[in-house]
């Protein structure tokens, strides 16, 4: 993650994102016809917001967003997605992108929250405290329609305010070795999550409350550390609901084999 990059990646980035491999901002995946492109499309949504952003200077903003896209490609392409082909928006301090149905919900949360949590720590041995970067991230699934080159729908608005929300800048000021809090929206939990068929265990997810503009609901708090670590106890036991108690019992009978 630095400002060298090879002399292909300059002469293919698009104008408007910075040190970005991925083209179109927002393109879609293969343009349908003009009569298919408004129907609603079921998405996986994935935003991510730098955290304490506002505190950098114009330097350190650039060279934010380079570390950014790099970190996000890298996370991406490891886990098998391949960004040329979602639609994907630069929010300034962060990035959204909009799975299409083929990109599994559950492989978004194992890639990006497991894969992100990963490459942060690596990145914060890499990097000046100054230039480290944490994140928030949320994740969605919903309908969304493509407009005047871009996309609309309420899950686009769920999405930003989970990323806004009170318990995910909470998790990262109560512990700054931690690089990444998620929020998982209840829908995404309760259709993907509680059938445990990710990597992240249930007893990881948290619940919590979401109060945003007026946006009020619950979702389910996420702050991994490692693959299927957690750095944060389910104090509450809410997590135990929908079958993650089935994993504590399990865990105590092999513990008396």
């Amino acid at each position: 993650m630095n400002d060298r990059s090879p002399p292909e990646w300059r002469t293919n980035r698009p104008q408007n994102g910075p040190g970005l491999r991925w083209p179109n901002p927002t393109g879609p995946w293969p343009r349908p016809g003009r009569t298919t492109g408004r129907h609603p499309r079921l998405c996986t949504i994935v935003q991510m917001d730098v955290a304490g952003s506002a505190r950098r200077d114009g330097r350190s903003l650039e060279q934010m967003r380079n570390d950014l896209f790099d970190l996000v490609e890298n996370v991406a392409l490891r886990g098998g997605i391949d960004l040329e082909t979602p639609p994907y928006e630069d929010t300034g301090d962060g990035v959204r992108l909009v799975l299409p149905a083929d990109v599994s919900p559950t492989r978004a949360i194992d890639v990006f929250a497991g894969g992100l949590a990963v490459g942060l720590r690596a990145h914060r041995r890499r990097v000046d405290a100054e230039a480290r970067i944490r994140l928030r991230v949320a994740f969605h699934i919903g309908l969304v329609t493509r407009h005047r080159g871009s996309w609309t729908g309420s899950s686009l608005v769920v999405t930003a305010r989970l990323v806004d929300s009170k318990p995910l800048r909470t998790a990262l000021r109560m512990n700054d070795k931690i690089g990444l809090a998620a929020a998982v929206s209840d829908p995404m939990y309760q259709l993907v999550v509680r059938d445990r068929f990710g990597h992240i265990p249930l007893t990881c997810y948290r619940k919590i409350r979401v109060r945003v503009k007026e946006y009020d609901d619950r979702a389910w708090l996420l702050v991994p550390r490692s693959a299927c670590v957690c750095a944060l106890p389910d104090h509450s036991g809410a997590a135990h609901e929908a079958g993650a108690g089935r994993v504590g019992l399990e865990a105590r009978k092999g513990r008396r084999r």
